[in-house]
């Protein structure tokens, strides 16, 4: 745990109470912090008013309503996903504005705290960030080079350990982006950006604009790692290119690049180091023309930090995906079922569609983007669809467009029972929900979780 020795007796503001919310708490209150605390979610608010009962002398909860108690805060620290400025300002957003109140997230705490022999590597885009950091972290591990992996993965980097050397490997969201002010990033990787969170950013050039502050501060001698699979993403290149700053590397899932790294068809294309090429075929954990963008980020990454080519490509082959990523968890006399549930996107849902054929497909949510529509290319290979959620009446008339048979089954339980009722013989029951869980579900793992279990009580063996 991050412990913070320089606020004894300072006074913080904590807007949001989930994981990253709880795991500031801890660490501001062990070192003789005052906390003043708020979430929205009344549900999470009284969870933790009774985790922290006895904290009663440091730790105040009071709703932003109660201005005179936040203007008192030496600092704010708001957890991701928070909407700060869209629709409408946040009270506590005038308020720090007003006040001249820092406003971070808990990766710049950290980075504040953190000697400047330990690196920071830094991995964003909209999708594949995840797989982009484990795999990351995994190659560094298996060379021996100490580290921390921890952000938008999911442990809060609060609750990671203090290093003196080796690196911080952190997955970066949009919105922890938009709270960073010093936090500098020795790599910084961008992987394809497309619309996402139009809900929290307002349009997507806010969106792109929150990942573009990635490369804010670095400095010469520092990597960004630039995918260049998108206009937008090579309208980012250009303008890093332009500050003269962190010498940038492109990398490619469809195209060898001068000077960059490229994966396609199973061939690793080093054009940035070795010049040479690597055969990377059949990587179970890293199936998909998708993750030939992840290999190629953390290759670029994990090479610009001194281990040998050989070795990444080693440790590619040990390397084990992350839950709920295409995870062909389940085989039942001749139906697999694959759980995708962190496929809170199109654009996710697209690679899922892609990689499979003859498809029992369960679909649903709080839909983020545009639809499903970019997804008609692979409606050919649905069987059937089942629509859950709120998006459920969405997405079935996109469907009924193409004439692909669904069912609206409102509910992942409800789902599954038609899928075992109709006697399926063969195929992948897929869920892969191309939205956000947040209507039905406390997360996608929540979501993720209860599809295996059911799965695995309706076709047991």
């Amino acid at each position: 745990m991050i412990k913070f020795d320089n606020y004894s007796d300072r006074l913080i503001g904590i807007l949001g109470l989930a994981k990253s919310g709880k795991a500031a708490i801890n660490s501001f209150i062990e070192r003789g912090a005052q906390i003043v605390a708020w979430d929205d979610n009344e549900k999470i608010l009284e969870q933790v008013r009774e985790e922290f009962s006895n904290q009663s002398k440091s730790l105040l909860f009071a709703s932003p309503a109660e201005e005179k108690i936040w203007r008192r805060a030496d600092a704010f620290l708001v957890s991701p996903g928070i909407p700060m400025y869209y629709p409408t300002w946040h009270p506590l957003y005038k308020v720090a504005h007003g006040q001249g109140i820092p406003l971070y997230c808990d990766i710049e705490f950290l980075y504040q705290k953190t000697n400047k022999n330990v690196g920071f590597i830094g991995i964003t885009g909209t999708n594949g960030k995840s797989t982009t950091t484990a795999l990351i972290n995994h190659v560094l591990r298996s060379v021996k080079i100490k580290t921390e992996i921890g952000g938008n993965i999911g442990t809060p980097v609060l609750e990671l350990e203090e290093l003196n050397s080796g690196f911080y490997v952190l997955e970066v969201s949009s919105f922890q982006l938009d709270l960073l002010e010093k936090t500098r990033f020795n790599i910084a990787v961008c992987l394809t950006i497309t619309p996402d969170h139009l809900d929290k950013h307002g349009t997507f050039k806010r969106y792109v604009e929150a990942k573009q502050q990635m490369f804010n501060n670095q400095e010469k001698g520092d990597l960004a790692i630039i995918s260049t699979d998108s206009y937008i993403n090579n309208q980012i290149m250009s303008e890093v290119i332009a500050r003269k700053r962190a010498k940038v590397i492109p990398i490619s899932r469809t195209e060898q690049i001068e000077g960059g790294v490229s994966v396609i068809s199973g061939v690793l294309y080093d054009n940035y180091k070795s010049k040479k090429r690597y055969n990377v075929p059949d990587i179970n954990s890293l199936i998909g023309e998708h993750n030939g963008e992840n290999m190629a980020a953390a290759f670029t990454a994990c090479i610009g930090v001194g281990v040998k080519p050989e070795e990444v490509i080693a440790a590619f082959k040990t390397y084990k995906s992350l839950p709920h990523r295409m995870d062909l968890f389940h085989r039942f006399n001749g139906i697999n079922f694959i759980n995708d549930s962190k496929a809170t996107n199109a654009d996710s849902t697209y690679w899922a569609l892609k990689n499979f054929d003859n498809v029992y497909w369960i679909a649903g949510g709080i839909c983020k983007d545009s639809g499903i529509k970019l997804l008609k290319p692979f409606f050919e290979k649905i069987n059937h669809a089942y629509l859950i959620g709120d998006a459920a009446e969405g997405f079935a008339a996109i469907l009924a467009e193409s004439n692909v048979p669904y069912t609206i089954a409102t509910t992942l339980v409800n789902a599954i029972s038609i899928i075992k009722a109709q006697n399926i013989e063969n195929g992948n029951v897929l869920l892969s929900p191309a939205c956000a869980s947040l209507d039905q579900w406390k997360n996608y793992e929540e979501r993720g979780n209860a599809f295996m279990k059911l799965v695995k009580e309706k076709w047991p063996g």
